[in-house]
């Protein structure tokens, strides 16, 4: 029985409109067939490459959260703004 590697050229892949690749041009190239790749190949794959999940991001703590919120200039502008209003009060009081 022939395997067919998968190539993971980049340069090739780049190269070529991924679009326009016709469905069995695709199971050729990854080795799958009709019906999806055989219980083999599938514990092959899971050995070789892991599962398919994209990584964890890494997580920020509640205070970092918290001090993002304020990373927009419209939330500049509204603080400005509202330190302007309270020095104004302050000063017709006087």
């Amino acid at each position: 029985m022939n395997e067919i590697v998968i190539e993971r050229s980049t340069s090739r892949l780049a190269s070529e409109p991924w679009h326009a690749i016709t469905v069995d041009a695709v199971r050729r190239r990854v080795g799958s067939g009709h019906d999806g790749l055989s219980p083999a190949k599938h514990a092959r794959r899971l050995a070789e490459v892991g599962l398919n999940r994209l990584p964890q991001p890494a997580s920020r703590g509640p205070l970092i959260r918290f001090l993002a919120q304020f990373h927009i200039v419209f939330i500049y502008v509204l603080l400005a703004a509202a330190t302007l209003a309270a020095a104004l009060v302050a000063v017709s009081v006087i």
